[in-house]
Parts: structure tokens; C-alpha cells; sequence
């Protein structure tokens, strides 16, 4: 499906697996840091909670890290 592809490709780019990725966003639905917690369903935003707790944990430094892109300015 297309979903899987751009999942396949984010992998690639980041160089993990996907199982990585697809646990990692089971994770953030259940902790309420995404929305549209249905399993196997695209879409979703991060929540106020999940913004608050990637800014809390250094997030944006360890984005630009592991992907090269700055957020903001």
C-alpha cells in the first residue's frame, strides 16, 4: 500500500528497520502523543502532549541529528 511505501522509504532514509518505526508509533498513539490511535490507520497529529514531551526531551536538537532538518527558523 502506500502507506507501506513511505514507511519503507522513511526507514531507508533513516537507516532502521521498520518494525522500529511501526513500534515506535504504537508508542506515541498509546501514550496520547498522536492522534488516530486505530491500528493499521494513516493519519494522525501529534497531540499538545506529544509536542510538549518532544520539546521536554531534547527533540528537536535529536531530529536534526538523525535526519538533517532543523524545525523553526
Amino acid at each position: 500500500t502506500g502507506t507501506t511505501r513511505v514507511a519503507k522509504r522513511i526507514c531507508e532514509e533513516l537507516g532502521i528497520e521498520t518494525a522500529i518505526l511501526y513500534t515506535a508509533v504504537r508508542i506515541a498513539r498509546s501514550k496520547g502523543w498522536l492522534t488516530d490511535g486505530s491500528k493499521g490507520k494513516t493519519g494522525g497529529k501529534m497531540t499538545a502532549e506529544g509536542d510538549a514531551f518532544f520539546l521536554a526531551n531534547n527533540g528537536p536538537a535529536r531530529l536534526e541529528e538523525i535526519t538533517g532538518m532543523k524545525l523553526g527558523n
